[in-house]
Formats: structure tokens, C-alpha cells, sequence
């Protein structure tokens, strides 16, 4: 388990420093740089994840509550949704759509992508895409479980014609992470997510709050982009991270330099600055 550990640390110091010479290979595509950019997204995961029936049902409740909060406040967010939750909780589904979210791919049923070869990708690409389509939305982008990408699956993505992945990366805008002729596939870097410091970290509510306010003064001083994201069964668990999160969402709105967008609108605003 230690070797596998070591040998996983390895290799995502490999990719990394294989990421920052594409970006550095390359000019910058980002449009504006005049504030800062923060897209809030939610890898939706339901009971894919191999969790217990207690956060199974804490998903639930999040999920629920998360867009009672988003409306509330009039914030526009992007849900990473494992494909077979359109078959299972279609109105669910239907409510993100209806309340103007954006939905992505978080893979069909949370598998890990690393581990499949171009078939195995290809398909798991083609079944979430039939689950976009029956409820009338085009599949444009993808998170991978569990943070764990390879530039394998890079590829078969671009093949398969969508536009931006998102992945934990240290750059500060977006960039192009593979071309294929005229296709270009987008990499959208996230700055962090919640269960590293709630689950992994043991952070409390304030303490998580504290770190997402000092995040989001970065991202306005700096004039960056930024992505943080939650997970509805982690603050779905405890009343006061759906709390932090609510205050957070209040604080980010009142930030004047800094603008919330979806990962579609920062696609959108890539590709309209770079015709």
C-alpha cells in the first residue's frame, strides 16, 4: 500500500511538471485579467462513491439543501454529476437545470478513470453522454473521481469532442492541456475542494470558513482564477458546513473584485476572446 502510495506522488509530481511546460509552451488564453474569477462547483456523487447509507442519505439532504442556498443567494454553480444519478434522481437533476446550473460530468458511476484503457473511457463517455442527452443537455466537460486524471484520458475526451477538463493544477488561468489539429481541449485548474480539509484535515466549519474567505481575498488581490469545490454529502453530514458555506456564498458576492462564473462561461468567454 506504501509503494503504491509513493509511486501515485510520483506520478502526479510527473504530470505536474508536464502541465506547467504545456502552459509554458503556449500563450496565455485567458481574456481578462483586469479582476478575479471564481467558478464554485459540486461533485455530485450520490451513493456511487462507495459510501455508507448514512452520507448516501447525507447527499441527499445536500444536494437539497446546497440549492435551496444557491437560489437563495442567486449564485450560478456548476454540478459534476455521476451519470447514473440522471437515471435515479431525475428530479433532482431536473431542479439543477431548472434553477440555471451547469452540469458536467463527474464520470458515469464514479469510476476510477485512471484505471480504465481508451475503450473503457471511451464508453464511460458515451453512456454519461445518453444520460446528458434525455434530459436535452450536451455533454461539454468532465472532473474525474477522485482527483485522478491521466493525459490517456485527456485525449480520448478531446476525441470525443468535449471542450475543458477540471483538475487540480498549479496554474493560476486556464490553458490548452492537448490539441488535436483544430480541437483544442481546455484545462481548468482547481484550487481546492472541501474534503481534503473536512474529511482529511478534520477542519471545522469556521475553520474551513476561514480558509475559503482567505482564498477568495487571493483570488481578488492577485486577479486570478480560482475553482473551489464542495461535495453536497460532506455539508450535507453537518448543519454548520452547510452554515460556512452559506456565509462564504455571501461574502464572495459582496467582494467587488471578484466575479462568480460557471466552468461553461469561463469556456465560453475562452473561446469568444481566442476566435
Amino acid at each position: 500500500m506504501l509503494v503504491k502510495s509513493v509511486r501515485r506522488k510520483l506520478h502526479n509530481r510527473f504530470k505536474g511538471m508536464l502541465c506547467c511546460l504545456i502552459r509554458k509552451s503556449q500563450k496565455p488564453i485567458w481574456p481578462d485579467r483586469s479582476k478575479g474569477y471564481l467558478i464554485i462547483f459540486f461533485d455530485y456523487e450520490g451513493d456511487y462513491a462507495k459510501q455508507s447509507n448514512e452520507r448516501a442519505e447525507a447527499c441527499c439532504y445536500g444536494v437539497k439543501r446546497i440549492l435551496e442556498i444557491c437560489k437563495k443567494h442567486e449564485i450560478k454553480t456548476t454540478f459534476n454529476t455521476v451519470g447514473k444519478l440522471f437515471y435515479d434522481y431525475p428530479e433532482i437533476i431536473e431542479r439543477i437545470i431548472d434553477d440555471g446550473h451547469d452540469i458536467a460530468s463527474h464520470s458515469f458511476k464514479h469510476d476510477d478513470i485512471c484505471s480504465l484503457n481508451r475503450a473503457g473511457i471511451d464508453k464511460d463517455i458515451q453512456l454519461t453522454r445518453e444520460a446528458f442527452k434525455k434530459f436535452g443537455l450536451v455533454l461539454r466537460g468532465m472532473r474525474s473521481p477522485q482527483n485522478r486524471w491521466s493525459f490517456k484520458q485527456m485525449h480520448v475526451m478531446l476525441k470525443n469532442g468535449l471542450n475543458w477538463s477540471a483538475e487540480g493544477d498549479q496554474s493560476k488561468y486556464p490553458y490548452y492541456i492537448c490539441k488535436n489539429g483544430g480541437k483544442k481541449l481546455i484545462r481548468f485548474p482547481i484550487t481546492f475542494g472541501d474534503h481534503n480539509f473536512y474529511i482529511s484535515k478534520k477542519f471545522t466549519a469556521d475553520e474551513m470558513y476561514e480558509k475559503l474567505i482567505e482564498t477568495t481575498n487571493h483570488i481578488q488581490d492577485t486577479k486570478i482564477f480560482g475553482a473551489i469545490g464542495f461535495h453536497p454529502w460532506v455539508n450535507g453530514e453537518d448543519e454548520t458546513r452547510l452554515h460556512a458555506m452559506e456565509d462564504f456564498f455571501q461574502y464572495v458576492k459582496k467582494t467587488p473584485g471578484v466575479q462568480i462564473i460557471t466552468f461553461n462561461d469561463a469556456y465560453n468567454m475562452i473561446v469568444k476572446h481566442n476566435k
